[in-house]
This record gives structure tokens, C-alpha cells and sequence, in this order.
């Protein structure tokens, strides 16, 4: 814009009304954050310089286009831009993104968060799963020295779903049959004590020896002290891992064997289950992608919507690039 059209639009300042003044503000500051976002994004070329496509290094610019510069790829000739294979792609409205990144940072439901963001109720719900696909971790989550593990237990859930297959369920509901059954979802929490935690969702009813063998050796050092609750999946694996293994016997009252106990790994089941209270029961097919907001939250203690925002869009740097 030239000088003299900036001048004339600020010699009509005067002229706003309180309420004018207010949306002039407000329009100010989303430009702000939407230069912030934009500045960003645009990071990601500048420090991974591939194409999503077929991970050429060989693009050129290719004009401008929802606020965000386009290029085109000279190998396999499709146009691209910072978003395109990551999980915001296609996302609008990012003037709006800092403010809905601090909604998912305080924890905010749906509803809270359309409402404060002024977005609707279902561009707030697509958004929470397409930025808490932070918890499809690019990396293998490597546990060493002494590892405590346990595994808590979620209600299996089908809210959202049109056609159930069993009676509907209020606020959560509680399951028909006591004890472990196929009700619910097991989750295995694992840390170590140098504050590295993971998390895996197993399956229906309890943990099984097999299913720790398949997915969940490779997430242990070699020199592991394997430090758990009495059950038999837990010994089983162990001696067949040839894993030094302590048992934790809670239901007889013990609470640890010298410096060995399960006492973090229980800490963090009570905050996760707090945690998820105020959504009112989650849907098992979205349980990954809480389990993940939560760790970020509370583990890697993420602060700051920039940051959210960062860690929503990365990708992995492909293994070889052209």
C-alpha cells in the first residue's frame, strides 16, 4: 500500500465508534498471528527442502495462494506448499490457529473451544484431531535403566457413532460386567527415570505376554530393570526376554523393594484419568490421540501455541532424498 492511501485510512480513525475501535483492534491483532502462523509454516521449506510428493530437492516457486507461497516440483510436476502432507493441510482460518492451539493447551472442551475461538462446533472438533495428530510419534520411544510399567483401563466407547451395537451409554457410563472383560481397552503406561514416558493402547481385556513381545521389546534398552505389578503377561515376558524383572505385589500392600517401585508410572494413571474426566467419555477409535495431547502436556509440559503448532505440522525427513 502507498504512503499516501495508509494516511487517508488513518486520518478515518477519528470518525470510529467505541465498538468499531474494539473490531479494528481485534482485526489487528488476528493479522498479527496469522503473519506469526504464516512466518512458521514457511519454516518448514526452508529447513526441509523437499517435495511430500516424491522427496525431490529440485522445485521451483510457484506463486501465492491462502497465505502461503506455492511451488512446483521439476520431478514429478505437482505444485505444493509448507502444509501439503502434514496434518493441517487444507485447514483455513489461520489467523484463528493461536488461538485455538492455547484452547487445546488449557485443556478446553469443544464446545469452550468454538465458542472462545468463534468457530464452529464441528471445524472445532476436525480441528482437535488434526492437531492432536502430535501423538503419532514420528520416533520410537526408547526406554532405558530402570523401567516401571502398568496398565490401566478405559471403557470401550463408540460415541460419535450413528449405528451401535449395544444399548447408548450417558456421561461415560460404567461397564455391565465386573472385573476385566472385553468392555475395556487396556493401556499400557511405561517411564523411566529419566523422565521418558510412553504409552500403548493393547487391546480388549487384559495385557497379554504375546502382545508385549511383538510391540513392546524394540521400546526397550538391552539393560533394562523391568519393575512391575504381579501380573503373569509381565513375568511370562520377562523370562522368555531373559529381562531382569522386579515385581511389585500392590494387592498385599507393598509399595516398593528398596529403590524399586511403580510409583511414577501409577502417579501418571491418576493424572491421565483426572485428565480425561471433563470430556465426558472419548471415543476409542480418538483414544490415541488424547493419550498423546496428555503426554505432551504433561511430560514435555508444551507452553507456548507456537510451539503446538510446530509440532502439529512436522513430518519425519525422508530416508532418501533425490
Amino acid at each position: 500500500m502507498k504512503q499516501v492511501q495508509f494516511n487517508k485510512i488513518v486520518a478515518q480513525f477519528q470518525n470510529l465508534s467505541h465498538d468499531q475501535r474494539l473490531q479494528l483492534r481485534k482485526e489487528i491483532e488476528h493479522c498479527s498471528e496469522l503473519k506469526e502462523v504464516c512466518d512458521l509454516l514457511e519454516s518448514r521449506i526452508e529447513t526441509r527442502p523437499y517435495c511430500p510428493h516424491c522427496e525431490s530437492s529440485n522445485f521451483i516457486k510457484h506463486g501465492f495462494r491462502n497465505n502461503l507461497t506455492r511451488y512446483r516440483c521439476k520431478s514429478c510436476f505437482k505444485t505444493f506448499n509448507a502444509l501439503t502432507g502434514t496434518p493441517l493441510a487444507k485447514l483455513r482460518k489461520k489467523e484463528l490457529w493461536m488461538t485455538y492451539s492455547q484452547c487445546l493447551l488449557d485443556s478446553k472442551t469443544l464446545r469452550k473451544a468454538a465458542k472462545l475461538s468463534k468457530i464452529a462446533l464441528g471445524t472445532s472438533f476436525k480441528w482437535r484431531h488434526r492437531f492432536m495428530a502430535i501423538s503419532q510419534k514420528n520416533e520410537t520411544q526408547v526406554l532405558s535403566g530402570i523401567v516401571e510399567a502398568d496398565e490401566t483401563f478405559f471403557l470401550k466407547s463408540q460415541k460419535g457413532d450413528r449405528h451401535l451395537n449395544r444399548p447408548p451409554r450417558k456421561r461415560g457410563g460404567k461397564a455391565k460386567k465386573r472385573g476385566l472383560s472385553k468392555e475395556l481397552v487396556s493401556v499400557l503406561v511405561a517411564c523411566d527415570r529419566s523422565g521418558h514416558e510412553a504409552d500403548y493402547i493393547t487391546g480388549s481385556g487384559p495385557l497379554s505376554c504375546l502382545w508385549l513381545r511383538n510391540n513392546f521389546k524394540q521400546h526397550l534398552d538391552d539393560h533394562v530393570i523391568f519393575i512391575t505389578d504381579t501380573a503373569k503377561s509381565f513375568t511370562a515376558f520377562s523370562q522368555q526376554e531373559e529381562i531382569a524383572h522386579i515385581t511389585i505385589n500392590i494387592s498385599q500392600g507393598q509399595r516398593q523393594k528398596g529403590v524399586y517401585h511403580i510409583q511414577n508410572v501409577n502417579a501418571y494413571h491418576s493424572v491421565l484419568k483426572n485428565w480425561m474426566k471433563r470430556f465426558h467419555g472419548i471415543a476409542t477409535k480418538y483414544l490415541d490421540h488424547y493419550l498423546g495431547w496428555c503426554n505432551e502436556l504433561h511430560t514435555r509440559r508444551i507452553s507456548e501455541p507456537l510451539e503446538l503448532i510446530k509440532l502439529a505440522f512436522e513430518l519425519k525427513p525422508p530416508l532418501n532424498k533425490t
